[in-house]
């Protein structure tokens, strides 16, 4: 409960109420991954980034097959600028699950800013087998193969996404 809690605040954008909610959870169990992971979302989102990092590492230790653990993780290493091992634990958390759009979503913006657009490419496409009519990955293909030079192919995706939410 604690964990659910701490998690909508954070969704919420309100990690610091989110931090002393976990905090009791934390107490019962100091090895619970999504708890963990929750931790290190939160101290990252109010940039207390060493307490996210140590959080997020930890939660992958707890338990290295929990997505939500590989996803705080990463989000906290993109934060200090770590991305090559964001890009690993996305990847890590797409390997457990790969029917999940969210880190697709995450790991495309990685690639993108290492300059792996196939890759990012690649990811968006993803996110499409499993929500095809996803806007938001639509439009994130149009801008993509526009940075390509794929003029016609980004056309497409912009035209989709503006027929499916104008």
């Amino acid at each position: 409960a604690y964990t659910l809690k701490a998690k909508a605040l954070v969704w919420l954008d309100d990690s610091q109420s989110a931090i002393p909610v976990a905090l009791k959870g934390y107490e019962l169990n100091n090895n619970f991954a999504p708890l963990l992971a929750v931790l290190a979302r939160a101290y990252t989102d109010i940039g207390r980034y060493q307490q996210g990092l140590d959080y997020g590492a930890a939660a992958v230790d707890a338990d290295p097959k929990n997505v939500d653990a590989h996803r705080g993780y990463a989000i906290a290493l993109i934060l200090v600028g770590r991305r090559d091992e964001a890009i690993r634990e996305l990847e890590d958390a797409i390997n457990i699950n790969p029917n999940l759009a969210a880190p697709y979503f995450e790991l495309a913006g990685q690639y993108k800013g290492a300059n792996r657009l196939e890759d990012a490419i690649a990811a968006y496409e993803k996110v499409l087998t499993i929500q095809p009519r996803n806007t938001k990955a639509l439009l994130r293909l149009c801008e993509t193969y526009t940075q390509v030079g794929q003029n016609e192919q980004a056309e497409g995706f912009c035209d989709d996404a503006l027929t499916i939410d104008p």
